[in-house]
């Protein structure tokens, strides 16, 4: 893990938690699994229930392929969160700006940190002390736009690295409500999970 003096620190930090999130993610599918099997079975009887003990072939045939898809879309929730749904959306975001730089957050702040040593250069590089102490003025004005855009690309990269932390936290966590889409009356909660996604 990198230290606070290089600036891949929120990148390490990013991964951190995508590490973490994506292991957590993993340790909760068995329990959203046994939720599936668990309402499945449930909607099963209660077919047989509203059919005063009738079985109903053609019902019970829709609802396994129902759990089939819920058990299948467990298993590969985080494939599709964390792989397709977030490379899109960082593929979208690229193409949407027209750019092809790292927009990691460390990457943000080495091009704002490149940005403003580009400032800093010209201020040094003025011709000689004499004509930085009569342009007093444009000084001040290069130094506050130096500090304008290192803030600005800090708070930038401070953006991202907490909407990619929720991103994955929210993905860790909405598994567990995928299950209860198997259920009408319960299925708000797997749609404010997808919602959330």
């Amino acid at each position: 893990m990198g230290t606070l003096t290089s600036t891949t620190f929120l990148n390490d930090l990013l991964a951190f938690f995508r590490d973490h999130c994506i292991s957590g993610l993993a340790a909760l599918v068995p329990d959203a699994h046994y939720l599936v099997y668990l309402i499945g079975i449930l909607e099963i009887c209660m077919i047989w229930a509203a059919y005063f003990g009738e079985l109903r072939l053609q019902e019970v045939i829709v609802k396994i392929f129902k759990i089939g898809t819920f058990f299948w879309l467990v298993s590969n929730w985080g494939y599709f969160t964390n792989d397709i749904l977030f490379e899109s959306f960082k593929m979208a975001g690229q193409v949407a700006s027209n750019t092809s730089f790292d927009i990691s957050p460390s990457g943000i702040l080495d091009k704002g940190i490149f940005l403003t040593s580009q400032v800093i250069d010209s201020i040094i590089t003025s011709s000689g002390w004499q004509s930085v102490l009569g342009g007093l003025g444009l000084l001040i004005v290069r130094l506050i736009f130096a500090i304008v855009i290192i803030v600005a690309f800090g708070f930038m990269a401070i953006q991202i690295l907490l909407v990619n932390i929720e991103f994955y936290l929210v993905s860790t966590l909405s598994v567990i409500l995928v299950p209860f889409g198997l259920i009408k009356h319960t299925s708000f909660l797997f749609e404010k999970a997808l919602g959330a996604m």
